[in-house]
């Protein structure tokens, strides 16, 4: 009990003199059920990398520590707790200093009985008022978590960095947004899934192994230096979180991990990624989208996928379900195409393989139980774009 207090005591004197982060954001790297990372930035050599936690409805406060980096070419630190060994479907407290306010968050559910509910969209923060107006949209969606399809923060404007400094300010400035905006309901912070996009690293395949790459700096993955990977949901959803040529090629490695994660015994596999295989702007024709047609739509078709996500193209879009780039009842819905906070294009007209476009902005709110995915899409105004799809089990 003693040792205890005095962990306690140095926790609390260390945070003496601190503030509350502006930049404050959950992510997970494992089970949404029994983890959470939480990250935020300070400035260098301010603030200590530590926490204190508790269950709701608990008296006590416990110290949880962390780990610490400077974003390179910057005095930003990036400190990130990892907490691990939580219940599911609870909610949590937490405080970055014994005076500071008092935030929260719940695990996701893992009984594989209760509904998971999560939105998704890309092409976020390139306007303020169009990405603001979205959050609230979202937030009032009340969302378990909410997965960003690349160009998160528009850091890298026509794939030229305008310096160091430009791009931890552009990510913080998206960061502050984050955090006013996305609360539920009753007050819970709302997790985010990135993913990356062309406008969220430098082009040209950078490896993040040899180059440090902001992206990779500033948010945790399962693989470093790998932002595709898999997120599995409450026992019967797997998210499929991939790359579309960014950092990672699309064949090779990541198709050969592509077969493994598909094999999985999930009811329902979910691929989200940003550049389009069936776009509604960009041609058809190019290069990463016929690469993703040939290498990944087929491990689709053949591992039971019936939805997936994509974007990059700034317009509204569904498709008919597609089988081998045919229309067929029995093929898979590609969902996007990334206008969440971007001027919305003019969509192409006449295309064969999409069911309704608009050039508007939205996003996607997804309800997903044992049996039954329900995809509802919505506008800035929270207003419905389309009837909701529901795709039943085969």
């Amino acid at each position: 009990m003693l040792r205890k207090c005095l962990i306690l005591l140095v926790f609390c004197c260390a945070f003496l003199g601190a503030k509350d982060p502006d930049v404050l954001y959950l992510t997970w790297v494992s089970d949404p059920a029994t983890t959470m990372v939480i990250s935020w930035h300070t400035d260098k050599g301010e603030g200590e990398t530590a926490l204190l936690l508790q269950q709701k409805g608990e008296a006590n406060w416990r110290p949880v520590a962390g780990n610490a980096h400077e974003v390179t070419g910057t005095e930003t630190w990036v400190r990130k707790v990892q907490l691990e060994g939580l219940a599911p479907n609870t909610e949590y407290l937490f405080r970055i200093g014994e005076e500071m306010e008092v935030y929260r968050f719940k695990t996701l559910p893992r009984g594989g009985k209760e509904q998971v509910h999560f939105v998704v969209g890309g092409d976020a923060y390139q306007l303020g008022s169009l990405f603001h107006e979205m959050n609230v949209a979202i937030a009032k969606k009340n969302p378990d978590f909410v997965v960003i399809g690349g160009d998160i923060a528009y850091t890298i404007e026509n794939r030229i960095t305008r310096g160091k400094w430009w791009e931890i300010d552009r990510w913080q400035k998206f960061f502050v947004e984050w955090k006013k905006t996305m609360r539920t309901k009753d007050g819970c912070l709302i997790p985010m899934v990135p993913l990356v996009g062309n406008h969220d690293v430098p082009h040209g395949l950078v490896d993040p192994a040899k180059s440090p790459l902001m992206f990779y700096e500033l948010f945790a993955f399962p693989m470093a230096g790998k932002a595709y990977r898999t997120l599995d949901v409450n026992r019967y959803l797997r998210l499929i979180l991939l790359d579309t040529n960014h950092t990672w090629p699309v064949k090779g490695e990541q198709s050969e991990w592509l077969k493994s994660a598909l094999s999985a015994k999930s009811a329902w596999k979910i691929p989200v990624y940003h550049v389009a295989a069936y776009p509604s702007y960009y041609s058809e024709n190019a290069d990463t989208t016929k690469k993703i047609r040939k290498w990944w739509v087929p491990l689709f078709e053949q591992n039971g996928v019936q939805l997936v996500f994509e974007h990059h193209n700034h317009c509204y879009k569904r498709t008919f379900p597609l089988k081998e780039g045919k229309v067929d009842d029995k093929g898979i819905v590609y969902f996007g195409d990334g206008s969440w906070g971007v001027p919305p294009r003019k969509y192409k007209k006449n295309i064969p393989y999409i069911a309704h476009a608009e050039s508007i902005n939205g996003c996607y709110s997804v309800t997903v139980s044992q049996s039954t995915c329900t995809v509802a899409s919505f506008t800035s105004s929270g207003t419905p774009i389309e009837p909701p799809v529901t795709f039943s089990l085969r």
